[in-house]
């Protein structure tokens, strides 16, 4: 118990009669803790920038031991056989084939796989068409393809000079020049014409 004496304002200050006698007991038990504070403190300072990871090599053989000088920053790919001196990962888990082991200036860091996991499968050539076919855009989203019927007839450019022809059946050998034979002599026709128009044949 603590006794704390306290003077009465009256008496002369050297009187013991003149300080009162005040019993204190000893400190209670501590409260409990308050809630916790709504208000966020304030924003700490930004820290610097750290280093970079630098890629050295691959780690591999059961007695292989770490890097003895490296440089902060400086990463491993662990391979098979795993080493013993390869850290486990930070969540605790084991080391595995394809973890990177990263040097902080202190200590080697095992810091998990390094390829991420294998992404879903494109959309690929669409199924059907036949022989002869070709894939074309079906609208302007994306992966919208289909299969159409290779043209027939005479392909130009904007300026009109001539980028192919293709037909659609098979036709037999003109008699004369000019003239062809067969279910698509017209269009033959029309490519000579069209190959004379472009100075290409008299």
């Amino acid at each position: 118990m603590t006794v704390i004496r306290q003077y009465d304002g009256v008496g002369p200050v050297d009187d013991p009669d003149s300080w009162d006698v005040i019993l204190i007991g000893e400190p209670g038990a501590d409260g409990e803790d308050g809630a916790p504070s709504s208000v966020p403190g304030p924003t700490g300072p930004t820290g610097p920038i750290g280093a970079g990871l630098a890629i050295r090599g691959a780690l591999f053989g059961t007695d292989t031991p770490m890097p003895t000088t490296p440089a902060t920053g400086d990463l491993w790919i662990v391979s098979v056989p795993i080493p013993t001196a390869v850290p486990d990962r930070t969540d605790d888990s084991p080391k595995a084939n394809g973890d990177g082991v990263a040097w902080s200036g202190t200590e080697w860091i095992n810091t998990g796989p390094i390829v991420g996991p294998r992404g879903f499968a494109g959309a690929g050539v669409p199924t059907g068409g036949s022989t002869g076919h070709m894939l074309v855009k079906t609208s302007g989203a994306d992966y919208a393809t289909g299969w159409t019927a290779h043209p027939t007839g005479i392909s130009t450019d904007a300026s009109g000079d001539l980028l192919g022809f293709r037909s659609a059946t098979p036709v037999a050998k003109a008699a004369s020049p000019g003239t062809a034979v067969g279910t698509d002599a017209a269009v033959i026709n029309a490519v000579v014409t069209a190959l004379r128009d472009l100075g290409l044949i008299t």
